[in-house]
C-alpha cells in the first residue's frame, strides 16, 4: 500500500478524504438495474448455441472447465449462472496468484454490460453462452486493467477448452467497451473500506490520544473486512447495492467480531461516527440490516463460525499479548479462522466458493 492506504498517516487523511468524495461521485455514474430483480427483456433472439446447465457448466475437475453443451435450445441466464461465473473467475484469479478484488471488477464489468440494454447483451441475456463469453471477457479486462501480469488471448482462449477463440473474446472486448462507454474505473468495496477504516482508526485516535487502536485490531477489523468483500462476488442479491453502502455494512460486521474489551464502546462510537461523515451512509439504518444479514449468513456458511466465536477468539488472543491480524498463529486448528491471524489467512484457506488448478494456464509478464 502507499501512504494514503488503510494504514495511512494523519498527514494523508485530507487526501483520503478527497478520494471517498471522489469515489462517492464516481459510484452514482456507474450504477446498473440488477436484471435478476426485475422482468429481463429476453426479446433480441439468442444466439443458436448455449451453455450447459449452470449446475453442471463449470464442473470442478483439474481446471475451471468450461463445456459446451450437445444441442440443447438456448436458455435464458438466472443468479445461479451468474454465481458459477464468479466461482471459475476466482479460480482463475487464485491460480494467477492475483488480488480476489479483481474477480469483483470483472464482474462489474459483466453486470453492467448485462444491464446496458446493448442488443448483443440483451442476447447474453437469453443464452448462457454468450454470457460465459462475456464473464470471461470481463476478467480478462480487468486483470489487463489492474494486475501487474496481464494474459494473452491465447491462452484466455484456451482455457475456455475449445468454446471460444481468441477472435470471438477480442469481439466481446470491443463490444463491451463500447456499451460501458468505456468507462471501466468504478470504486469497490473494498477500496471504500480501507479509506473509511483509516478515517475511523484517525478520528478514534484524535478523540483520545491515548487509546490507540491495537494494531491488531486493526489487522483483524481489514480481514475480516476484506474476506467479506470478497464473498459479495458470490451474492447476486448484492450486485446493484452502492459499493459504499456494502462497505459500511461490511465494517459492521467485523466490529460485531471484536470485543468491546478490545476495541471500547466509545472507540467504536467515534469510528462510526467519522465513517457516517465521510461515506453519507448511516450506520444505524434499517436498510442496511438485510445487507448485513446476508453478508453475516454466507461469512458462517464459509468460515464455519459466527461473529460471536471470532470475538471469542481476538477477545482471548488480546488478552494473551499475541497478534490478532498478522503472520504469528494464535492457534494450530485449521478450522478456525483465527489459526493464522484472526482473519490474516481466512482468505487464503477458506475461500467463498470451490477452487481448483486451472491446468495449462499460463502468464505473460506486462511489458
Amino acid at each position: 500500500r502507499d501512504d494514503q492506504g488503510p494504514l495511512a498517516p494523519k498527514t494523508a487523511i485530507p487526501c483520503v478524504l478527497d478520494r471517498i468524495a471522489s469515489m462517492r461521485s464516481q459510484e452514482k455514474t456507474y450504477r446498473y438495474r440488477d436484471v435478476f430483480a426485475s422482468d429481463p427483456d429476453w426479446s433480441d433472439p439468442p444466439g443458436d448455441e448455449d451453455m450447459q446447465e449452470s449446475d453442471q457448466a463449470l464442473e470442478p475437475g483439474p481446471g475451471p472447465a468450461i463445456r459446451a453443451a450437445a444441442s440443447p435450445p438456448p436458455k435464458p441466464i438466472d443468479a445461479a449462472c451468474r454465481v458459477k461465473m464468479a466461482e471459475w473467475c476466482t479460480q482463475v484469479i487464485d491460480f494467477c496468484g492475483f488480488s480476489r478484488e479483481t474477480v469483483g471488477i470483472g464482474l462489474c464489468y459483466l453486470d453492467r454490460y448485462v444491464a446496458s440494454g446493448n442488443k448483443r447483451a440483451r442476447r447474453a441475456m437469453g443464452n448462457r453462452k454468450e454470457y460465459q463469453l462475456a464473464a470471461m471477457t470481463g476478467l480478462y479486462m480487468a486483470i489487463k486493467l489492474h494486475e501487474p501480469l496481464e494474459m494473452e488471448l491465447k491462452h484466455v482462449a484456451e482455457i475456455s477448452r475449445g468454446c471460444y477463440s481468441s477472435a470471438d473474446i477480442a469481439s466481446m472486448e470491443l463490444e463491451m467497451l463500447q456499451a460501458l462507454d468505456w468507462r471501466l474505473t468504478a470504486p469497490t468495496p473494498l477500496a471504500f473500506v480501507e479509506h473509511l477504516l483509516a478515517i475511523g482508526v484517525n478520528e478514534v485516535e484524535a478523540a483520545s490520544p491515548s487509546s490507540a487502536v491495537a494494531e491488531a485490531v486493526r489487522d483483524a477489523l481489514l480481514d475480516f473486512s476484506r474476506f467479506q468483500t470478497e464473498l459479495v462476488n458470490g451474492l447476486p442479491a448484492l450486485m446493484s447495492e452502492m459499493p459504499s453502502r456494502i462497505a459500511v455494512a461490511v465494517l459492521l460486521n467485523s466490529l460485531d467480531a471484536i470485543d468491546s474489551t478490545v476495541f471500547l464502546p466509545g472507540q467504536r462510537t467515534a469510528l462510526l461516527s467519522a465513517v457516517r461523515s465521510a461515506s453519507g451512509v448511516d450506520p444505524g439504518s434499517a436498510d442496511l440490516r438485510p445487507v448485513r444479514d446476508l453478508l453475516m449468513e454466507s461469512f458462517v456458511k464459509n468460515a464455519g463460525v459466527d461473529f460471536g466465536e471470532v470475538a471469542a477468539r481476538i477477545r482471548s488472543c488480546e488478552q494473551g499479548g499475541k497478534r490478532v491480524g498478522g503472520t504469528q498463529a494464535t492457534e494450530s486448528s485449521s478450522s478456525s479462522p483465527s489459526s493464522s491471524g484472526a482473519g490474516a489467512d481466512l482468505s487464503a484457506r477458506i475461500s467463498p466458493v470451490c477452487i481448483g488448478d486451472p491446468s495449462g494456464m499460463k502468464k505473460q509478464k506486462r511489458s
